[in-house]
C-alpha cells in the first residue's frame, strides 16, 4: 500500500487504517491525510491522529471505530477529550469504513 499516507505516517499506520476500515481504497487515507497528521497510531482499537507534539505531550484527533468496544474517557492513558463530532455525515465515510466519532484530544506523556 504505497500512497501519500504511507509516506507521511509510515507503513504500519497505513496498514492499521486499512484493517480498521476494512477497505483497500484511498478514501480513508485521504480523510486522515486531510487532518495533516504528524503521526498516526492505534489506541484500544481506535485511531489517533497526532497533529502536534510539544513539551512531552501531543494533541490532535481521536477517531473511534464501531469495531472497538472502547469509548474515550478523560484521564485514560493520559488522554483528555473535547466534544465528539459524528462522522456519519462525512460523505458516507462512517458507514463504509466503520468510523464512529471524532474527538479533539490532548495527551500527556504518551507511551509509544
Amino acid at each position: 500500500m504505497k500512497n501519500a499516507l504511507t509516506k507521511l505516517v509510515g507503513a504500519s499506520a497505513a496498514v492499521y487504517l486499512a484493517l480498521l476500515c476494512g477497505c483497500h481504497t484511498a478514501s480513508p487515507n485521504s480523510f486522515v491525510a486531510s487532518l495533516k497528521p504528524v503521526r498516526v497510531y492505534d489506541h484500544r482499537g481506535n485511531l489517533v491522529v497526532v497533529q502536534a507534539i510539544t513539551n512531552g505531550g501531543e494533541r490532535g484527533r481521536y477517531i473511534t471505530s464501531s469495531l472497538s468496544s472502547y469509548r474515550p474517557r478523560d484521564e485514560d492513558d493520559g488522554f483528555k477529550f473535547g466534544a465528539g463530532t459524528s462522522l456519519t455525515e462525512q460523505k458516507g465515510l462512517a458507514a463504509e469504513y466503520r468510523l464512529g466519532e471524532m474527538y479533539d484530544y490532548t495527551r500527556s506523556q504518551p507511551e509509544h
